[in-house]
């Protein structure tokens, strides 16, 4: 393994430093290696600059995000003031980074619970329909719309041919939910649904 080339000034403990602009936040030097873009602490593991306010910044390389991986490759997202992940953003649409094993990693609040990135139009989605679930670990938390509401049925679980033994989500009445296709029209798949009254309910269009 080549030895990495120091790209930063070293303090006494053998840290990396960043360069500070007169406000006190931090910035990284330009270069095109994302090996080098990022500070090495004494332990020898990258870090974030910091703002003044304590927010941690990505690094970008030709508009491309940078997000740090830890020993174990696993990435570290960035904190803000309060010491919540945050992900990185491109073209309005945020970010996710994957482990090792193409699993996405979720960024998690200051309480350690696990939030959905955001799209362009600030609608919560999950990465390759990965739900994030509950803290008891008892169910699933939706992404949700830009309003606030559940999206039960995320687009890329439309199956035009239906699916045997569907296992239908319910809303926070209690009803079961029947999924949506991509004009976000109720289908049919080979059961149906029923209420919290055990009264068959029925698929509807937008219209």
């Amino acid at each position: 393994m080549a030895k990495r080339i120091s790209y930063y000034i070293k303090d006494s403990s053998g840290s990396e430093m960043y360069c500070r602009k007169q406000n006190g936040d931090e910035y990284y030097l330009p270069t095109d290696d994302p090996e080098r873009v990022y500070a090495l602490n004494a332990k020898r593991q990258k870090r974030y600059a910091h703002e003044s306010s304590g927010k941690e910044l990505y690094a970008e390389i030709h508009d491309e995000p940078i997000i740090i991986g830890n020993k174990e490759e696993s990435p570290l997202y960035a904190k803000n003031e309060s010491g919540s992940d945050y992900y990185p953003t491109k073209n309005g649409k945020n970010m996710t980074a994957f482990d090792a094993n193409d699993k996405v990693i979720y960024a998690c609040d200051e309480k350690s619970q696990p939030f959905y990135p955001r799209d362009e139009h600030e609608n919560e989605y999950a990465v390759n329909n990965t739900l994030i679930a509950n803290k008891e670990g008892t169910k699933f938390i939706h992404p949700r719309d830009v309003n606030g509401k559940s999206i039960i049925y995320p687009y890329p679980f439309y199956d035009p041919q239906g699916m045997a033994d569907y296992q239908f989500q319910r809303n926070t009445d209690g009803d079961e939910m029947y999924p949506k296709d991509r004009n976000g029209d109720q289908y049919y798949p080979q059961d149906i649904a029923f209420s919290k009254d055990n009264l068959p309910l029925y698929a509807y269009t937008k219209d």
